[in-house]
């Protein structure tokens, strides 16, 4: 049986500063070692050849990002210490038997170096009440991190479509940090106020892998071939403003405001017969007082069925979208 590689481990994410061990199980078989070679991004950084004299069997070269322990670096286990930013990337092991043929086996996986934002998100831009029509905009802004958080905005607890939002991702030249903003426009109707209040949450998550990479900074899917996101951090920040107009006017469904209407055309009418005999017109008079009563107890009445929401406006139940400009 000849050389045959059982495992290769790497972490999927290190948090900058730490220390990672890559594994490389590897059994010659019957056949005679000849090299165990270790890459980043397909550059040599350690290589073991037992056949040469103990000194030269070990040889390390220095690479960007790549500090090696030498104390406790082995063939089948290479630690890194100290890991930054620029250790993220593609790491090999290539086992190799001896001649004549040279039969190699190799195993590889891709580490991410990742930091999570120690504040964040802020929102800022709001007014503290709106009046139905009034246009809302607002901005969110994510803590300093890598990979960037992707930020998501809700409204009274419901998540809301991308085509009202933008968003711009920046990043620090000075320590590879990066933040995202978010900013929200939409015209203020008056289902989007909750008894007189609405509510607005913006959510920013820190993940190993976004549903769109292509448009991310991570180049490409971690050593695991799942597209599920793993989430490392989940931070919230909220903003609440009240409506300008009266609470039950405000949360008011159309049921409601079609009463109204509905209730000063009868008025109308009844003023226009107002040349009917005394008997007709108070009996029309207090037909209209009731209908008016009714109508305003139906707007007025506190709601308890569940407030309607402007379909654009909420996402339904279709993927996440990251729109960075």
């Amino acid at each position: 049986m000849g050389v045959t590689l059982q495992s290769f481990n790497v972490p999927q994410y290190k948090f900058r500063g730490e220390t990672a061990e890559l594994f490389c199980n590897y059994n010659p078989g019957n056949r005679t070692l000849y090299s165990v070679n270790w890459f980043k991004d397909d550059n040599e950084i350690f290589r073991y050849v037992p056949g040469k004299e103990k000194e030269q069997q070990h040889h390390f070269y220095d690479r960007l990002g790549v500090h090696i322990d030498k104390n406790l670096t082995v063939p089948k286990k290479v630690v890194l210490r100290g890991v930054d930013f620029d250790t993220s990337g593609e790491y090999r092991c290539d086992v190799s038997a001896e001649g004549p043929d040279f039969y190699t086996v190799s195993g590889s996986a891709t580490m991410i170096v990742v930091e999570l934002p120690s504040t964040g998100p802020f929102i800022n831009g709001g007014r503290s009440q709106y009046h139905v029509n009034d246009t809302v905009d607002l901005n969110c802004t994510s803590g300093p991190s890598r990979p960037p958080a992707g930020l998501s905005w809700f409204l009274n607890g419901e998540e809301m479509e991308d085509e009202f939002t933008t968003q711009k991702l920046m990043q620090d030249s000075r320590d590879g940090l990066m933040t995202r903003t978010s900013r929200l426009t939409f015209v203020a109707k008056p289902w989007h106020f909750h008894r007189g209040m609405m509510t607005l949450k913006c959510k920013a998550t820190v993940a190993t892998r976004y549903p769109d990479p292509a448009r991310e900074y991570i180049p490409k899917v971690l050593a695991s071939p799942s597209t599920t996101p793993h989430i490392l951090k989940t931070l919230e920040e909220f903003f609440q403003a009240t409506a300008s107009a009266p609470p039950s006017l405000v949360s008011c469904s159309p049921m409601h405001v079609f009463l109204l209407p509905a209730a000063l055309l009868l008025l109308t009418h009844i003023l226009l017969l107002s040349h009917l005999a005394p008997t007709a017109l108070a009996e029309h008079l207090l037909f209209a007082r009731s209908s008016l009563l009714l109508a305003s107890q139906s707007v007025t009445w506190p709601v308890s069925a569940p407030q309607l929401t402007h379909p654009p406006l909420v996402r339904g139940r279709s993927p996440t979208r990251s729109r960075d400009q």
